[in-house]
C-alpha cells in the first residue's frame, strides 16, 4: 500500500470507530452465544413435518428416516461449525485492526490524541473541540492533519502487518 491507501484506509477506520464497536461487541456476543442447531430439533423438525401438525405422527414412517436423521445430524454439525468459524474469523479481523489502530492513536502526542478522540470516537463538531482547546477551528485541522499524517506514517512503519 502506499501513503495515500493507507490514509484512505486510516480516514475509514476512524469514522467508523463507533460502528465497529458495536460490530466487535455483537460479533463477541455471537461468538459466545451462538445458536447452534442440535440433532434432535432437526429430528423433531422431520416429526412437525408429516402428520397433522402438533407433534404426532399419523401413519408410517419409513425405514430411511432414521438416515435422514443421521444425514441432518452431520449437516447441522457442518452449519454450526460453518457458522462459528465465519463469525471468529470476522472477529479476529476486526479485533486485530483496531488493536493496531489503537496503539498508533495511543503513540501520537497527548493533544494529538485527544483531538482524535473527541472528533472520531466521541462524535465532536469542530467547533466544540476548537474552543475546548481555545484554538481556531483552522489549527483544529492541523492538529487533526499532522495526526493522521503520523497514524499514516505509523502503518507504513507496521506494513508487515497488513494482509
Amino acid at each position: 500500500m502506499n501513503s495515500t491507501e493507507y490514509r484512505a484506509k486510516i480516514l475509514s477506520l476512524l469514522e467508523n470507530y463507533q460502528k465497529d464497536t458495536t460490530t466487535i461487541s455483537l460479533l463477541n456476543m455471537a461468538l459466545n452465544r451462538s445458536p447452534r442447531v442440535s440433532a434432535e430439533e432437526v429430528i423433531g423438525s422431520m416429526n412437525f413435518a408429516h402428520g397433522d401438525g402438533i407433534g404426532t405422527v399419523t401413519g408410517h414412517i419409513s425405514d430411511r428416516t432414521a438416515y435422514i436423521a443421521m444425514h441432518y445430524s452431520g449437516k447441522t454439525d457442518a452449519i454450526n461449525k460453518e457458522a462459528v468459524s465465519d463469525v471468529a474469523s470476522l472477529l479476529w479481523k476486526k479485533t486485530q485492526e483496531r488493536g493496531r489502530l489503537d496503539m498508533c492513536i495511543a503513540m501520537l502526542s497527548p493533544r494529538q490524541r485527544e483531538v482524535v478522540a473527541l472528533y472520531y470516537m466521541e462524535g465532536k463538531s469542530r467547533e466544540e473541540i476548537a474552543g475546548s482547546f481555545n484554538v481556531t477551528v483552522r489549527t483544529f485541522h492541523n492538529i487533526l492533519k499532522s495526526a493522521i499524517d503520523r497514524l499514516v506514517e505509523m502503518y507504513e512503519l507496521t506494513s508487515a502487518m497488513d494482509d
